[in-house]
């Protein structure tokens, strides 16, 4: 009994060991996050982008439909302190993402509430999501890692 706890034990330590170093940040391996309104006034799209040791905000991105697939438009270095608020978020987005048949998770904007852009870009593998900012339309695997980039885009304002 003991030595099938300690197998157990082993696999647990080195999958979770294997899901940390694929998720590391670098120069080129980042993680694009933010939020936009279709119908709103002022500040519809906000964007930033975190790798290994910055955070950057994009230049008045268009909303995230118009930039199919991906936002490659120019970005603004922000403070140590607002890298400190988001450099953590890497450890909260759902792999289950990579495996989604849709880059659109529930209805996004849909009822002019607004959407979640995800965009992950990690050793060459590059993916973008709209994610539906409505609870009640997502898939509760997301409701966390949602609730992370609220709060982070709430702290970055």
């Amino acid at each position: 009994m003991n030595k099938l706890l300690l197998l157990f034990s082993i696999l647990a330590v080195s999958l979770t060991a294997c899901k940390k170093d694929r998720l590391k940040l670098s120069e080129t391996n980042y993680l694009v996050f933010g939020k936009y309104f279709a119908e709103c006034e002022g500040e519809c799209v906000v964007l930033f982008r975190i790798d290994s040791n910055r955070v950057l905000k994009a230049k008045k991105p268009p909303l995230p439909y118009a930039f199919k697939p991906f936002y490659d438009g120019p970005y603004t270095v922000l403070s140590p302190q607002k890298f400190a608020i988001t450099q953590n978020l890497i450890k909260d987005f759902p792999m289950d993402l990579l495996t989604e048949p849709s880059a659109v998770i529930g209805d996004p904007d849909a009822g002019d509430w607004g959407g979640f852009y995800v965009e992950y870009n990690f050793n060459g593998v590059r993916r973008a999501w709209l994610i539906d900012n409505m609870r009640s339309n997502l898939p509760t695997k997301y409701l966390n890692f949602v609730d992370k980039m609220d709060e982070k885009l709430k702290l970055l304002q």
